[in-house]
């Protein structure tokens, strides 16, 4: 076995890793929380093929967190919420915990930046128009078909 610095990417760093990239921390700001390099991260990665992987996975559960939450923000949802009233009964201060269900409407911001993205073709904001035809000035012959 070849003498060198040992690994600074022990079992522990390892673990502070899953949760940071589960919660969609770049290599920087996991190196950074870590107390080790960007650098000594993408070396890692070359090294351990297993360490990558398990990288890729946990960046995907992040990623995959945020298009569900995205999604959501497109159709609308609703959740339990329990609104909070205080008010003085008999000069006694009164908390009522009355449980609700808070409803966020579709967004269409969210709608569109979706559509865009998955259907570029219908949905983009530029639009080609295409011209044919002739223009005639005299002593000058111009063409706006394809081909010409």
């Amino acid at each position: 076995m070849a003498a060198g610095q040992p690994t600074k990417l022990t079992a522990e760093v390892k673990r502070i890793a899953e949760v940071c990239y589960k919660e969609g921390f770049t290599d920087a700001k996991f190196a950074l929380i870590a107390g080790v390099t960007e650098q000594t991260v993408n070396n890692s990665k070359k090294k351990s093929p297993k360490f990558f992987e398990s990288l890729s996975n946990w960046k995907a559960i992040a990623d995959r967190e945020v298009e569900i939450a995205f999604r959501d923000r497109c159709i609308g949802y609703s959740h339990p919420e329990d609104k909070i009233y205080c008010h003085v009964i008999d000069d006694m201060p009164v908390t009522t915990i009355v449980a609700t269900t808070k409803h966020y409407p579709p967004d269409a911001g969210a709608c569109l930046n979706w559509l865009k993205n998955r259907q570029p073709d219908k949905w983009r904001d530029k639009i080609e128009h295409e011209l044919s035809g002739k223009v005639e000035i005299p002593g000058v012959a111009l063409s706006l078909d394809k081909g010409d």
